[in-house]
Parts: structure tokens; sequence; C-alpha cells
């Protein structure tokens, strides 16, 4: 089924954290604009928005300060009010206090739910941005005075223009490709396990970053009892990590770290995220730019 075409002065391709904030941060300029999303911002399958966790820099809570989110994400946030830096097998380390420095905090982790709930909270309590999800831009087109998108909306699809298209739509983004925006993928050869961990010692605000022969790892605060561990290892080596028992997994875990976090007494559920970089040769083509964070 297909419906008349439409039109707006902006139209966004993906509603992930890029996405969602640009929409929020064109609000009172007087645009038209139109944010497309293929998933529910509650939605499993939301890869913006999934179980990982955010490290914010000030310069970014001052941005969703600016965007008025802030709030609603402040009483899941973390502090890092340290960073304690070390090599395994050697003496040296290195540590940054935020008290040196005159600063509350160095940074903030935010679950990357919780992000995503206060972002899209906000698009849907105020006007300006029309949201459009779970829809799909199924095909672009870009001419002198207008871009063309096609949408797909449940059985119902759709045609769009628009004076600019944002693709926010992530690393292998549709609307890129469509736009001509060619890009080069490099493979680390790495891939990243996340999981929440529990000791038996409190964060208090102290964030560390550990280069160990398996490879590197950050272990980060979150709300009291647990943190965030990032560890990444060759991507050859994962599915043995992935496959370990708790027990296992954790000791493995402390063999590397060391104590100076404590004795892990529970790990939540592990996810696997391989590393690589997707950069595009440009950022601009006729009526369309790309945005990724």
């Amino acid at each position: 089924m297909s419906a008349a075409t439409q039109t707006c002065d902006i139209a966004i391709s993906g509603g992930g954290l890029v996405g969602a904030s640009l929409a929020l941060a064109l609000r009172g300029l007087g645009l038209d604009v139109q944010l497309v999303e293929a998933f529910p911002v509650d939605s499993a399958a939301q890869p913006s928005f999934d179980e990982r966790t955010t490290a914010l820099g000030n310069g970014s809570r001052r941005i969703f300060e600016a965007l008025g989110v802030w709030n609603a994400m402040a009483g899941h946030a973390a502090q890092i009010r340290d960073i304690h830096v070390s090599d395994a097998g050697r003496f040296g380390f290195a540590r940054l206090e935020a008290g040196e420095l005159g600063l509350e905090a160095l940074g903030y982790v935010v679950p990357n739910r919780v992000i995503g709930r206060a972002l899209w909270q906000a698009l849907q309590a105020g006007g300006g941005t029309r949201t459009r999800v779970p829809a799909r831009v199924t095909s672009a087109g870009f001419e002198p005075d207008h871009a063309r998108l096609t949408i797909q909306e449940g059985e119902r699809s759709s045609t769009l223009h628009a004076r600019l298209v944002v693709a926010a739509d992530g690393a292998h983004s549709a609307v890129r490709e469509a736009a001509g925006l060619e890009a080069a993928v490099t493979d680390y050869g790495q891939t990243a396990i996340v999981c929440s961990l529990r000791t038996d010692l409190p964060a208090n605000g102290i964030a560390y970053e550990r280069f160990t022969p398996d490879g590197p790892m950050a272990l980060l605060p979150l709300q009291a009892p647990w943190r965030a561990l990032v560890w990444a290892v060759a991507t050859a080596d994962a599915p043995a990590l992935l496959a370990l028992s708790s027990a296992d997994f954790m000791a493995r875990w402390q063999r590397n770290f060391g104590f100076r976090a404590g004795r892990a007494r529970e790990v939540g559920a592990r996810g696997a995220y391989p590393l690589n970089l997707t950069r595009a040769e440009r950022v601009f083509a006729t009526r369309c730019v790309l945005m990724r964070h």
C-alpha cells in the first residue's frame, strides 16, 4: 500500500544516539524535521541503545544539559573521579584525579538504554519533530533540488522529499551508499567482550585501564555494586572467553587484572562486539550529509 508524497526540510535516517540528539538540537529553529528509525527505542534489536554503557566526558554532559535530557540520565550516571592506567608486568602506573583539576568528575558512565530512553522521551514530549518508528528507508535518490526517500512502515510505503537528508543509520548506512559516499573498513582483528562485573570492593568513582597479554581492558564504575568491563581480545580468542563458565571467566579476568579492584564476585551476561573502523572518504554529497559518533 502506498501513500501520498510528503515533504520536509530535514529527514534524519537513524534514531540512535546521533540521530536522536540531532533531532533535539534542531528544535526551535523553525524547521520541519522527520526522524526515521527502524527499531523502537526499548527493543533488544536497537543497536545504539543496547546493554553496553557509554563513558561521557564533561563536554558531552554539557551538550545533554543544553538539550534538556541530562536530568533524566543523571540518576543512573556513575561519576569517574579517578583514572588508573597500568601495564601488566610493569611497576609503573599513571593516575588522573578530578580533584587536582578542580573538577567534580572527569566523566560519567551511563547505560546506553538510559541514554536512549531520555532522548526519545524528550522527542515524544515536545513538538518540532515527527518521529516515524518503526520505519525503514528502503531507497534514496538525490536530485539538485531535493532528496527522495522511500519509507516502509509495516505494510505502508510512502515517499518523502527533503531539502536535506542526514545519514545517521550506522556504519553500514544504506543512505550513505545511495548518496555515493564510499567508505573503507579497517578490521582491527579484535573483539570487545562487554559485561557487568561485581567485586567485593566499591568502585569509588575509579576507572581502570589495564594492558594485559590477553588484551587491553577497561573497568568502569556503574551504579553500586556493579562495574562495566570492556575487554578487547583477539577475535580468534573471543569464542573461548564467551564459552567459559562464570567462575572460570572471573578467574581469567582476575589473573589479568589483579586485585586492585577487589575480588570478583559476580558477572553478568557477556556480549561480543567486533572492533573495526568505517571511515567515509567524504561526509557530504548532493542533499546529503553523513553523521556518526
